[in-house]
Protein backbone atom coordinates (compact mmCIF):
# COMPACT_ATOMS: atom_id res chain seq x y z
CA UNK A 1 0.00 0.00 0.00
CA UNK A 2 2.68 2.67 0.76
CA UNK A 3 4.91 1.72 -2.43
CA UNK A 4 1.48 2.35 -4.14
CA UNK A 5 0.76 5.37 -2.23
CA UNK A 6 4.51 6.48 -2.96
CA UNK A 7 3.98 5.95 -6.81
CA UNK A 8 0.89 8.27 -6.90
CA UNK A 9 2.25 10.93 -5.86
CA UNK A 10 5.20 10.42 -7.94
CA UNK A 11 2.93 10.13 -10.96
CA UNK A 12 1.04 12.76 -10.05
CA UNK A 13 4.33 15.20 -10.07
CA UNK A 14 4.87 14.21 -13.66
CA UNK A 15 1.65 15.61 -14.97
CA UNK A 16 0.74 12.46 -17.21
CA UNK A 17 -2.41 11.42 -17.20
CA UNK A 18 -1.57 7.66 -18.02
CA UNK A 19 0.95 7.54 -15.46
CA UNK A 20 -1.62 9.11 -13.09
CA UNK A 21 -4.33 6.50 -14.24
CA UNK A 22 -1.87 3.49 -13.79
CA UNK A 23 -1.01 4.66 -10.00
CA UNK A 24 -4.38 5.07 -9.39
CA UNK A 25 -5.89 1.67 -10.31
CA UNK A 26 -2.71 0.42 -8.82
CA UNK A 27 -3.39 2.09 -5.54
CA UNK A 28 -7.01 1.50 -5.95
CA UNK A 29 -5.88 -2.54 -5.77
CA UNK A 30 -3.03 -2.34 -2.69
CA UNK A 31 -6.08 -0.90 -0.81
CA UNK A 32 -8.79 -3.44 -1.96
CA UNK A 33 -6.16 -6.11 -0.74
CA UNK A 34 -5.71 -4.50 2.81
CA UNK A 35 -9.73 -4.45 3.59
CA UNK A 36 -9.85 -7.73 2.55
CA UNK A 37 -7.00 -8.72 4.82
CA UNK A 38 -9.03 -6.95 7.63
CA UNK A 39 -11.94 -8.42 6.78
CA UNK A 40 -10.10 -11.87 7.10
CA UNK A 41 -8.72 -11.01 10.58
CA UNK A 42 -11.70 -10.02 12.07
CA UNK A 43 -13.73 -12.85 10.50
CA UNK A 44 -11.24 -15.30 12.30
CA UNK A 45 -11.86 -13.13 16.26
CA UNK A 46 -13.92 -14.89 18.02
CA UNK A 47 -17.14 -12.47 18.91
CA UNK A 48 -19.08 -14.45 21.60
CA UNK A 49 -22.37 -17.09 21.18
CA UNK A 50 -24.47 -14.66 19.48
CA UNK A 51 -22.31 -13.24 16.96
CA UNK A 52 -22.39 -9.82 17.94
CA UNK A 53 -22.74 -7.30 20.62
CA UNK A 54 -22.77 -7.66 23.83
CA UNK A 55 -23.79 -10.49 26.13
CA UNK A 56 -26.85 -8.72 28.01
CA UNK A 57 -28.90 -6.49 25.08
CA UNK A 58 -30.40 -4.56 27.73
CA UNK A 59 -26.78 -3.02 28.99
CA UNK A 60 -25.72 0.33 27.55
CA UNK A 61 -22.15 1.82 27.41
CA UNK A 62 -23.22 3.95 30.47
CA UNK A 63 -24.17 0.56 32.43
CA UNK A 64 -27.62 0.59 32.41
CA UNK A 65 -31.16 1.38 29.63
CA UNK A 66 -33.09 4.47 29.43
CA UNK A 67 -35.69 4.47 32.02
CA UNK A 68 -38.94 4.29 30.80
CA UNK A 69 -42.09 5.85 32.19
CA UNK A 70 -45.35 4.40 31.40
CA UNK A 71 -48.24 7.50 31.24
CA UNK A 72 -51.81 7.61 29.85
CA UNK A 73 -52.74 11.11 27.82
CA UNK A 74 -55.55 12.09 26.48
CA UNK A 75 -55.74 13.28 22.71
CA UNK A 76 -57.57 16.74 23.44
CA UNK A 77 -58.70 17.01 19.55
CA UNK A 78 -60.64 13.57 20.11
CA UNK A 79 -62.04 14.73 23.53
CA UNK A 80 -63.26 18.26 21.52
CA UNK A 81 -65.31 15.46 19.40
Amino acid sequence: LEQALEGAKQAQESDSLEKLEAAISELTSASHKLAEAMYEKADAEPTGPSGAGPADPAADADGGGDEVIDAEYVDVDEQAK
